[in-house]
């Protein structure tokens, strides 16, 4: 009789595991995002993340059209990086200036807006502002065990 009392609450543990590797097509991310990542080098691999509004952060998959849920972030922490974007101005900073490693952010407001940042250009200093707003963005990424961890 214990198995069966306790049967509910494993269906309810095993779910919520099962909730890491869900997967967003392209189709269900929304218009307004925040895209960053960096690429280049010798391989030309482009790692590309996706902050959405209410605090996931995806990941794009080798295959085109397909992200992955990595992680969250409290939906106060999304509205603040969406408010920094503003404060900073990012939305209107044109800087474009890649080197052979580069880094980029871009803002996505809607179907017709988008502004995307890309620098690494030894020749060019990147804006401060930025660098330091794409440093925040890549904390609140998985480290490398947790990323593991969810896999489990």
């Amino acid at each position: 009789m214990k198995i069966i009392k306790s049967l509910p609450l494993s269906i309810l543990i095993l779910l919520s595991l099962g909730g890491c590797s869900k997967k967003v097509t392209m189709e269900k991310i929304p218009t307004t995002h925040i895209t960053f990542g960096s690429g280049g080098g010798f391989t030309n691999l482009i790692t590309e993340y996706i902050l959405l509004e209410d605090g996931k952060i995806v990941k794009k998959a080798k295959e085109a059209e397909r992200y992955d849920i990595i992680t969250r972030i409290s939906k106060d922490k999304a509205a603040q990086c969406y408010a920094g974007v503003k404060v900073l101005k990012l939305d209107s900073l044109q800087f474009n200036e890649p080197g052979n490693m580069y880094y980029f952010v871009t803002i996505k407001k809607d179907d017709k807006t988008e502004n995307r940042i890309v620098w690494g250009s030894t020749d060019t200093a990147a804006p401060a502002a930025i660098k330091s707003f794409h440093k925040l963005l890549l904390s609140f990424l998985p480290k490398k065990n947790e990323k593991e961890d969810l896999k489990k």
